[in-house]
């Protein structure tokens, strides 16, 4: 050993003699900092989707919400704002205004954390499956089935958006957001 360097106390290895760091166990060797290390975790969980993240982070990479510095907690008006919007769409479909809805889904789907973005898409698919359904059943009124059909598609609209609604409660993608039924 040369007189430059000094042996870590932590984990033996070389460092220099000033150094402040360990480059080798990454441990402070001056004791105040050591004891803020230890206090302080390397990874939390995120509060809104409770994947492991980086203690430092200031927004979750896997669900995007941002995180309060001062309290690491999710911004509850950002969070709030969100899931709002969602649920006007859902609202708007319906009391009609479902052409809105379809346009709001397409405008904040891409600035949507995922399980947002989810909700957003079942909304977008539900605008348009429903619009097919409802056509089929005006061509299909002159052959008296058309009025069934109908009643079917605005059921299974309304139960669409109460699926949507309950798993925008739990905070959670819908389930099976791809398909034609519910």
């Amino acid at each position: 050993m040369s007189e430059e360097t000094k042996s870590c106390p932590f984990c033996s290895e070389e460092i220099k003699t000033v150094a402040k760091k360990c480059k080798h166990c990454g441990k402070y060797l001056d004791q105040k900092q050591n004891i803020v290390q230890v206090l302080t975790p390397e990874f939390k969980d995120c509060p809104a989707c409770g994947e492991e993240i980086k203690f430092i982070a200031k927004k979750c990479k896997h669900c995007g919400e941002l995180l309060n510095e001062s309290s690491n907690e999710i911004s509850v008006s950002k969070k709030t704002k969100l899931e709002e919007k969602t649920l006007i769409i859902y609202i708007f479909y319906f009391v009609g205004l479902s052409l809105v809805g379809l346009i709001m889904a397409y405008i904040y789907r891409k600035d949507a954390p995922e399980w947002l973005e989810k909700h957003y898409t079942f909304q977008i698919r539900t605008f348009w499956i429903g619009l097919l359904y409802f056509f089929v059943g005006i061509i299909l009124c002159f052959v008296f089935i058309g009025i069934v059909i109908e009643l079917l598609a605005g059921a299974w609209l309304i139960i669409r958006c109460i699926k949507g609604i309950m798993s925008l409660n739990k905070k959670e993608a819908p389930e099976k957001v791809s398909t034609w039924w519910f």
